[in-house]
C-alpha cells in the first residue's frame, strides 16, 4: 500500500463504519438535540461538507445537493426547516461522498507533495489530506455516540 490507498481506505473505513451505525436512524431521530453539541442530522452533514472540501483540494467536483447549512460555525440545526437535508437524503449523500473520496485520492498518488494554501501557509496536499481524514474520523466518532442516543 503507499498513502494515497491508506488514506482512501480509511475514508472508506469511516464510511463503512458510519453507515452501519446509522442505517436505522430516521430523519426525527438525526434532528434530537444532546446539550451542547450539533444533532446527527448536522454533524453527518459536516462530514459531507468537509469531504467535499477534500474534492476541492484534490480539483475533484463536489458532491451536489448539500449548500451551506453544513458549514462549520453554521447555526445549530434546532428543528425541521427548508434547509435541512432528510436524513436519508444525508445517508445517500454519506455514502457517495465516501466512494467518490476515495477514488479522487487513489487518483491523485503521484501529486500528493503538490504544495496547497492553508490560511497563509503552504503544506504539502498529502499533508492537508492527513488532517482532513483526522477531521472525518473526529466527526464519524462524534456521529456514533449520537446515532446510540438516537
Amino acid at each position: 500500500m503507499n498513502v494515497a490507498d491508506d488514506l482512501a481506505t480509511g475514508f472508506l473505513r469511516n464510511t463503512g463504519y458510519l453507515n452501519r451505525q446509522i442505517a436505522d436512524i430516521d430523519h426525527d431521530e438525526s434532528l434530537r438535540q444532546v446539550d451542547g453539541v450539533n444533532c446527527l442530522n448536522w454533524t453527518v452533514g459536516h462530514i459531507v461538507h468537509y469531504r467535499n472540501v477534500v474534492l476541492r483540494a484534490l480539483e475533484a467536483s463536489p458532491i451536489d445537493g448539500l449548500g451551506s447549512r453544513y458549514d462549520r460555525e453554521s447555526d445549530p440545526i434546532l428543528s425541521d426547516g427548508p434547509d435541512v437535508l432528510a436524513f436519508g437524503t444525508l445517508r445517500g449523500l454519506f455514502q457517495e461522498s465516501g466512494e467518490v473520496v476515495a477514488d479522487a485520492i487513489r487518483s491523485s498518488d503521484g501529486d500528493l507533495g503538490r504544495p496547497v494554501m492553508v490560511g497563509d501557509q503552504e503544506v504539502a496536499l498529502g499533508s492537508r489530506l492527513q488532517f482532513y481524514l483526522f477531521h472525518d474520523t473526529l466527526h464519524v466518532g462524534q456521529a456514533d455516540v449520537l446515532a446510540a442516543m438516537a
